[in-house]
């Protein structure tokens, strides 16, 4: 991808079409021209980090971090920053189309339209969803790799972090202002992902801010919910996994 950013006299397309909210020297400036070989390979290696995180992370939940670290060196290299900002979004477009739960969206999931609206895929076009197993697994490495990509600490380092640790702030924010009683099944199944591993560092980046959100999303939400199915139990259960494993009392 280095080698498309540096080609020269190769067909070019306006960068603003690919960043969610250009800032005013970009969105306001004449001169946004970039290779359009670099944007596909932007395009091509998302697709690579989500195919990978749903092939290796609904196994082992641990196969969500190398995806995590590649997709931090890769998307904060200097060749690949345009006037201050990063090309994330490209990224960031394909997941939410396949996971807009993260986003805060949900709907009743024993409706089309609910399913939809969480990213629950179909089977074939056209066709039946996927089984719940299917969509709990496709969750779970989600969830994860959201986790990988979010949390990643910046701090030693020169380079710009393309994944702002807010990102995963404003999506636990979401998340945990869905009313109890209308929070569908995959975003426990996406709490539990993004969780599982993630005490330590969402204490070392929030301090006790942290820790509050914690206990909200592991203890109020699943003592809050109506219905107690496996999901909100392993939501549950990581309580007592943080104080087992990390000494980390919620």
């Amino acid at each position: 991808m280095e080698k498309a950013a540096a080609f020269p006299g190769q067909p070019s397309v306006d960068i603003r079409q690919f960043i969610a909210f250009p800032p005013d020297h970009i969105a306001n400036s004449d001169d946004n021209k970039v290779p359009a070989l670099m944007i596909y390979c932007f395009n091509i290696f998302s697709k690579c980090l989500i195919a990978s995180l749903l092939t290796e992370a609904s196994v082992n939940q641990n196969h969500a971090e190398p995806v995590g670290i590649v997709a931090a060196q890769i998307f904060s290299a200097e060749p690949f920053i345009y006037k201050g900002i990063p090309m994330s979004d490209i990224l960031w477009a394909k997941y939410r189309f396949l996971c807009p739960a993260l986003w805060g969206l949900y709907g009743d999931e024993k409706t089309e339209a609910g399913k939809r609206a969480v990213g629950w895929r179909l089977a074939e076009p056209g066709g039946p969803f996927i089984s719940e197993q299917e969509h709990g697994d496709r969750m779970t490495a989600l969830g994860a790799g959201f986790a990988a990509i979010t949390l990643r600490n910046f701090g030693k380092t020169a380079r710009q972090n393309p994944f702002p640790n807010t990102i995963f702030w404003h999506s636990m924010h979401k998340i945990s202002s869905i009313p109890l009683n209308e929070m569908p099944e995959t975003h426990v199944i996406l709490l539990s992902a993004v969780l599982r591993s993630s005490a330590e560092r969402v204490v070392g980046f929030f301090g006790h801010i942290g820790l509050a959100l914690m206990r909200r999303l592991i203890v109020d939400i699943p003592n809050g919910l109506p219905r107690q199915t496996t999901a909100v139990n392993q939501l549950r259960l990581l309580k007592d996994l943080y104080l087992r494993e990390k000494a980390i009392l919620i």
